[in-house]
């Protein structure tokens, strides 16, 4: 039995370098080539500030051990960034003194500190040193001219009008609403035209219209229609992955639909060890392999973005017959690894699925299409002269270039909105009074200093040649400042004599007193979302769950995601829960809570509206109120009153998918130092 699994094996390796074996985007193996673009570059609408921000950049020691041109202290930090990356953790200890930094701020840090290395060394000849040689599946790109296009009939007919054939296997209880059995039946014509006349759409329903359901009644018809026929694959986020299971078996009969969990410790039960990889793939670089029948008889493979990016040799290799990018912002970017891998796979239909398309630039359009349906929006380069410069270089914008692109993807693009398809859903009420708190002498000398001291502390523009990182510094202590001032100066005056925090406490307890609502709670930082939850404790009697990137997303953790989400819905009466926008603002149902409160805001209103969307979507029942608390003073703009602006500004400008909202510029808070 031993020499038939080394047989198995040896074929399997040989089949590794094969590229017949591999769809017809791939070209070779090597390491991976670096993609240049114009319109790659960071720009005024791309999202240059770190979602997260860590004190640790306003700390004064945070710098102390580090030796700027050690070049193993910089091997040490690349390195720990790479294992962060692979075990999903979230902060990276610094190497010289141990301090924690998310990881997006980790490789902002790790690139201008090689960039500054580069220029200590420029004129020699010596190298940063080898990295550990990493290889991956070279891929005809369209970049600088459209060298991999997959045909779309011109006369591709508009599906949206066709009617569903229904799965067999839907629970007898569950109804598809209109507007689904038309996306279910929008699918499934396109599909039927694959991959002769199309490979692929982009399913961009706003969020909260249960593009879940429609995707996994797509699945389901195909699995009937084709018993014997190639696996699907859904790639999410692996926070979303228990969810996907979780409606598959709401919505379905699943007894016959075998589902593969191909992320997390499942993995290396189908891998081969390091160990056990000749030698001379090894040497190439290549270093993740799954085992021969892997799949085995799964008709549906649930796994996540960084899986599909490590195990791209074994899965590129097999045949699939619909692949499904689930937040699909995933893929956005043409020059990172995981949108590489995804275009690599042969599919024979692919589906990009995300409520926001456009979130920073029409590259991630252009981005989703090269997946879906390459070449339809031509090389980036061309596309970027087309229609991104004239559609995002003016105000006005370019109506002309602007209706060419949206004929372009209209027959392959479905997005409705919750006001056109799902009026029956209760009203959404922001409440205005809540952008009018005052801040306090205390909370103001600490603002004012903050400002007046910011010329001396920009260590990271100053030691790295940053441009805008000490505004960026400046700006977290400000939001914090104004969120709840006690986190960034422990004094008693401050926690007990907040404005933010004593307004909603004041609101907490009137929603409590008149009925038996839930409320959310928005917050990214860390810091603060502790803060509520001391408060709340304080004041009610108990701890609300906080739920943020610390919190395990494996289903079978005693306090995972989900679990405390479901806790949190299930339990009578008022209650509260604390989630990070970040990290919770997307794709968990929450519709049994109808008050949210953004604590704190995003730099993105994207971002902001697919947060308040986890309780104002299909399944709510009532009326949803929203809250924008702001801080104000009589005597000067405040942070949070030229966000909440810039904010609204944005939101208004982005009613269409293809005008981008984008993430804010440190430049749009000059003004604040001016006051």
């Amino acid at each position: 039995m031993f020499r038939w699994q080394q047989e198995i094996a040896g074929v399997e390796f040989d089949d590794v370098l094969d590229l017949n074996k591999y769809g017809d985007r791939v070209i070779g193996i090597g390491e991976f080539e670096k993609i240049s673009s114009p319109f790659l570059m960071k720009g005024e609408s791309e999202d240059w500030l770190p979602e997260t921000l860590s004190e640790a950049l306003l700390a004064s020691d945070f710098f102390d051990g580090w030796e700027q041109q050690s070049q193993e202290q910089l091997f040490d930090l690349k390195e720990r960034i790479e294992s962060a990356e692979f075990h999903q953790e979230t902060t990276v200890s610094m190497p010289w003194n141990e301090q924690s930094l998310p990881i997006d701020d980790a490789k902002l840090l790790l690139k201008s500190w090689q960039k500054k290395i580069e220029t200590l060394e420029s004129g020699s000849d010596k190298e940063l040193g080898e990295p550990e040689k990493r290889a991956v599946l070279q891929i005809e790109q369209n970049i600088e001219h459209a060298a991999y296009i997959r045909q779309r009939r011109e006369a591709l007919l508009n599906a949206k009008e066709a009617e569903p054939v229904l799965p067999v296997l839907l629970k007898e209880h569950i109804h598809l609403r209109e507007h689904q059995r038309q996306g279910l039946a929008w699918l499934q014509q396109l599909f039927l035209k694959s991959p002769e006349e199309t490979s692929g759409c982009l399913l961009a329903d706003d969020m909260g219209l249960g593009k879940t359901l429609q995707i996994l009644a797509f699945i389901v018809w195909y699995i009937e229609k084709n018993p014997d026929g190639l696996p699907t694959m859904i790639v999410a986020p692996v926070s979303l992955l228990d969810n996907w299971e979780r409606e598959l078996d709401n919505f379905f009969h699943t007894a016959n639909l075998e589902v593969l969990k191909l992320y997390g410790n499942a993995v290396k039960a189908v891998k081969f060890h390091k160990d056990e990889i000749p030698t001379e793939l090894r040497a190439q670089g290549i270093k993740n392999l799954l085992r021969p029948g892997w799949v085995g008889r799964a008709k549906i493979v649930l796994t996540t973005y960084e899986t599909l990016r490590d195990q791209e040799f074994s899965l590129a290799r097999q045949k699939w017959s619909i692949m499904v990018c689930d937040e699909a912002q995933k893929i956005k970017n043409p020059a990172a690894l995981i949108t590489h891998a995804a275009n690599a796979i042969q599919a024979q239909f692919k589906v990009a699925c995300t409520g926001t398309p456009v979130e920073n630039t029409l590259v991630d359009l252009w981005s989703l299409f090269d997946f879906a349906q390459p070449g339809l929006l031509g090389a980036l380069n061309d596309f970027g002269e087309k229609y991104l410069k004239p559609i995002e270089g003016i105000p006005e914008r370019n109506r002309a270039a602007l209706e060419s692109l949206r004929r372009i993807i209209e027959t392959q693009t479905l997005r409705r909105t919750k006001e056109e398809v799902a009026k029956d859903l209760p009203k959404k009420i922001e409440e205005l009074s809540c952008k009018q708190l005052t801040m306090i002498p205390l909370q103001r000398d600490l603002y004012i200093s903050s400002i007046a001291s910011y010329q001396n502390r920009q260590k990271m523009q100053d030691e790295l040649e940053q441009s805008g990182a000490g505004m960026l510094g400046l700006l977290h202590r400000l939001k914090l400042i104004c969120a709840h001032p006690y986190s960034v100066k422990p004094d008693n005056r401050l926690r007990e004599h907040s404005p933010k925090l004593a307004w909603m406490m004041k609101r907490l307890d009137e929603i409590k007193a008149k009925s038996d609502d839930k409320v959310i709670i928005f917050s990214e930082l860390r810091d603060i979302q502790r803060e509520l939850q001391y408060a709340i404790h304080q004041r009610f009697g108990f701890k609300p769950y906080v739920i943020n990137g610390d919190t395990s997303t494996t289903s079978s953790s005693v306090n995972s995601r989900q679990k405390l989400i479901d806790a949190f819905q299930q339990q009578p009466g008022f209650g509260i829960i604390i989630l990070s926008t970040i990290a919770v603002g997307f794709g968990v149902n929450v519709q049994k809570a109808n008050h949210v409160i953004h604590f704190t805001r995003c730099w993105n209103p994207a971002k902001e509206d697919q947060a308040t969307d986890r309780a104002y979507r299909i399944g709510q029942t009532k009326d949803v109120y929203v809250y924008y608390p702001t801080i104000k003073d009589a005597n000067m703009p405040t942070f949070e009153e030229t966000l909440d602006a810039l904010l609204q500004k944005r939101r208004s400008l982005a009613r269409d998918m293809l005008c981008t909202k984008g993430d804010l510029a440190y430049e749009d808070f000059n003004q604040l130092l001016r006051s």
